[in-house]
């Protein structure tokens, strides 16, 4: 990964906001671009703007980055992510959480939408990721290593914060949303699964599978943040009577849930103010 590109990314998005001081990033995934639109925003910056980001190619991810206030907390907001089957390599995806990291940010929520594996999850529900299996035949910490991406070898017994996924529950219990919990499996995309695919991440445990979200979790991981993973789940993945899957279907869904979501997000947010930063006075 060349980390050139990288600090010229962050040194261009430092220039348009020189006094943020960001203590939380939120990285919106397929049809959740318009969950933190209620929270007060700030300047915006479009990814086309950050050397080496680059405008997403594909629908739902908007590209802008703004900075917002919820609870009190100041949060960088990525609307959209690039994904490694763009084939643009992996310092589009890194660049987010390195900026994170320059900022000093100390926590990373990362979204997005994905099939579900589990028969009892069905579309609409929201699981939070209680651990991830790399199944894209790559990762993004191959290559020579920063400093920033901490050691060599990267523990990952803990990549999906504990404390975080209580406090997403408790956030759920107050906003009456229903939540459930799994394994998220990541592949490199961008065809999806075929049957025996989907068999084969069942059988190794996955309950529910898309294309993002696990090389930013091992990057903000190995870099020191405290990661959290929400999955809205868009789909079945039997292949049985539920006709051919297309990407419309996934937003739509997706779009679907995002009332239930920015309530939900809201009051994680206040629990994580509380309780991580603990900033009592908020409102």
């Amino acid at each position: 990964m060349n980390i050139d590109i990288l600090e010229k990314a962050f040194q261009k998005t430092k220039t348009v906001f020189p006094v943020a001081k960001p203590s939380c990033t939120i990285i919106l995934g397929s049809g959740w671009g318009n969950v933190m639109d209620v929270v007060n925003s700030r300047q915006t910056l479009n990814y086309h703007d950050i050397p080496g980001l680059g405008m997403p190619t594909v629908e739902g991810h908007s590209g802008r980055l703004f900075i917002s206030e919820s609870a009190g907390l100041q949060i960088l907001v990525f609307q959209g992510r690039r994904h490694w089957f763009e084939g643009s390599g992996w310092e589009p995806i890194a660049i987010p959480v390195y900026i994170s990291q320059k900022f000093g940010v100390s926590m990373l929520i990362l979204t997005n939408a994905a099939g579900g594996i589990n028969k009892k999850i069905r579309p609409g529900n929201l699981m939070i990721i209680d651990d991830h299996i790399n199944a894209m035949g790559s990762n993004p910490l191959i290559g020579n290593n920063d400093s920033i991406w901490g050691p060599r070898f990267a523990d990952q017994t803990h990549v999906y914060d504990p404390a975080l996924r209580k406090m997403l529950d408790q956030a759920g219990n107050k906003t009456g949303t229903p939540l459930t919990h799994g394994v998220y499996a990541a592949t490199s995309g961008p065809t999806y699964e075929t049957p025996a695919e989907y068999n084969a991440l069942r059988l190794i445990g996955a309950d529910a599978v898309g294309m993002s979200t696990v090389p930013e979790a091992i990057l903000g991981n190995a870099a020191g943040m405290r990661v959290a993973g929400i999955s809205c789940i868009t789909n079945t993945a039997s292949h049985t009577g539920s006709g051919a899957f297309s990407h419309k279907k996934v937003i739509d869904i997706a779009a679907n849930a995002q009332p239930a979501i920015r309530v939900l997000l809201a009051e994680f947010l206040k629990e994580v103010v509380t309780n991580v930063f603990h900033i009592q006075n908020h409102t």
